[in-house]
């Protein structure tokens, strides 16, 4: 019986492990989500800065 409670003790303790694996994996998937989200923003920025050059640069012709 010993080892019996040996064996399901270390069961115990891997499925706790396992469990800590699954939630580290779930923070780094949000983590990575969220420099993909940042990464977007920063993208729509640079677009929206080059249409404003190419507006100054018409306004510029203009002149």
């Amino acid at each position: 019986m010993n080892e019996y409670q040996n064996l399901a003790h270390e069961s115990f303790i891997l499925a706790g492990e396992y469990q800590n694996l699954v939630n580290e994996s779930f923070i780094l998937v949000r983590e990575y989500q969220n420099l993909a989200y940042e990464s977007f923003i920063l993208v729509r920025e640079y677009q929206n800065l080059v249409n404003e050059s190419f507006i100054l640069a018409d306004k510029s012709k203009l002149c």
